[in-house]
């Protein structure tokens, strides 16, 4: 419904507030900073995959943090909930392409453990500091509510 310049209708999008009702799939949020975001946009839990954390992009209580951990869970199609939490080796963030820029590379399948008769369907996760005492989510919200969440799916 936007129109040609010079037109009632026309926005210049700068304050653009669209809504999609009934639609399918996951939420895909072109307002808000993506402070952190998966690479690969579809995937299997069988495909290696890259979070990227921009820390200069937002300020949340990470913001000044020298190491950043991934808090996951991973949520399978039969129904259970694995997580992985605890701050360590296994899910530390890798600096990358400057300062406050960090990434991590991990195999979803062998980062959750799962069994050969395991699928993800899902998964919810935070980031955090070394203490595991600051959890950021969706939006740099710290709220336990609001945490980042990918969906697998290679359609």
């Amino acid at each position: 419904g936007l129109a040609a310049p010079g037109n009632d209708k026309y926005h210049d999008g700068k304050y653009a507030r669209l809504t999609v009702e009934n639609g399918t799939g996951d939420l895909i949020d072109f307002v808000n900073p993506q402070i952190a975001s998966i690479e690969l946009a579809k995937s299997t839990d069988n495909d290696i995959q890259t979070i990227f954390y921009d820390g200069d992009l937002l300020p949340t209580p990470l913001t000044d943090e020298s190491r950043i951990f991934l808090c996951a869970k991973g949520y399978t199609s039969n129904g259970q909930t694995i997580e992985v939490c605890a701050p360590g080796d296994k899910n530390e963030f890798k600096p990358a392409r400057g300062i406050k820029k960090f990434r991590f590379d991990f195999w979803p399948r062998s980062f959750f453990g799962l069994a050969d008769n395991q699928t993800l369907v899902r998964m919810e996760y935070f980031l955090t500091n070394a203490s595991g005492t600051i959890k950021v989510g969706y939006g740099g919200s710290t709220s336990p509510s609001d945490p980042f969440k990918y969906t697998f799916n290679c359609q």
